[in-house]
C-alpha cells in the first residue's frame, strides 16, 4: 500500500533521476576500484565508503585527513572526512566518503582521479628507480 501511495505522489522524473544517480554511483565505484581503492558498494544511499590504503600508503599518506587534502591539492577532487562521524577517529582513518553527484560531475571527477593516479604512479616509479650513476670524468678530460 505504501509503495502505491509513494508511486502516485512522486513525479515521474523522480525515478528517472534516481536511476541516473545510481548509475553514476556504479560508474564512480567501478572507477575507484580500478584505481586501487577498496569500495563498499552500498545497495542504496548517496555515499560510497572507500578504503584508501591501497592507494595512499605507497604515497606515504595514512589518514583520511591527509588523503583528502592530497586529493584536493593534486587531483582537484574533494571527499568527505569520515572520521567526522566517528567517536573513535582511528576506526575511520582508512576510509574516504565519496558523495554522489550528477553524471557529468562524476565523469569529471573520475577523469581527474585517473589523471592524478597516472601522475602518482609515475612519481612512485621514479622513486623506485635506482639513481643513475654520474658520468665518470677522466683526468685526461681536464687536461684538454
Amino acid at each position: 500500500m505504501q509503495y502505491a501511495a509513494a508511486e502516485r505522489s512522486a513525479p515521474g522524473s523522480y525515478y528517472e533521476e534516481l536511476t541516473a544517480t545510481f548509475t553514476a554511483r556504479d560508474v564512480l565505484a567501478a572507477a575507484l576500484e580500478r584505481l586501487g581503492f577498496e569500495v563498499n558498494r552500498p545497495a542504496g544511499g548517496y555515499f560510497i565508503p572507500a578504503d584508501h590504503r591501497g592507494v595512499s600508503e605507497p604515497l606515504g599518506l595514512t589518514t583520511d585527513v591527509e588523503v583528502c587534502h592530497h586529493l584536493i591539492q593534486h587531483a582537484g577532487v574533494a571527499t568527505i572526512l569520515p572520521t567526522a562521524f566517528y567517536d573513535h577517529k582511528q576506526r575511520g582513518q582508512h576510509l574516504l566518503r565519496c558523495v554522489l553527484q550528477d553524471a557529468k560531475t562524476i565523469g569529471a571527477a573520475v577523469q581527474r582521479l585517473r589523471s592524478w593516479h597516472e601522475r602518482a604512479s609515475d612519481m612512485l616509479d621514479e622513486r623506485n628507480t635506482p639513481p643513475r650513476m654520474p658520468r665518470r670524468v677522466w683526468l685526461s678530460e681536464f687536461s684538454r
